[in-house]
């Protein structure tokens, strides 16, 4: 995820950033890996320089994605429209919520998943009704 700094008060003597401003980026129209599985390379793993993704193509269930690793103050959404339920994996060694590792998170059709990461290598999730 690109982040930008800035080091000195935008607006002089109103308002002062400190940290780190992120830069959100849209992917659409993801195909979910047939057959599912975690992977380290191919179009099912997800760009860290994005952090808002849409699977439209989930043809059975536990196709799959695969994020990229999770790094303190990282944040990303993943939204499922595609007909079946999806497996989304973190990258390996990871896990989510503290969970096994490598272990899959499901999203259902038409369900969305925010994830963030306080703790480099744990993506906290929060799925949509």
């Amino acid at each position: 995820m690109a982040s930008y700094g800035v080091s000195q008060d935008v607006i002089p003597g109103n308002l002062t950033i400190q940290g780190n401003l992120y830069q959100t980026a849209v992917q659409d129209g993801i195909v979910a890996k047939a057959g599912g599985g975690q992977q380290t390379t191919g179009s099912s793993v997800l760009n860290p320089a994005i952090n808002w993704f849409r699977v439209t193509t989930a043809a059975s269930p536990g196709d799959s994605v695969t994020l990229y690793p999770a790094t303190s103050g990282d944040e990303a959404e993943i939204r499922n429209d595609g007909a079946s339920s999806i497996n989304v994996f973190p990258a390996a060694g990871q896990n989510f919520n503290t969970g096994s590792a490598n272990a899959a998170f499901a999203v259902g059709a038409g369900k969305a998943v925010y994830l963030f990461c306080i703790t480099s290598g744990t993506w906290l999730t929060n799925l949509s009704a």
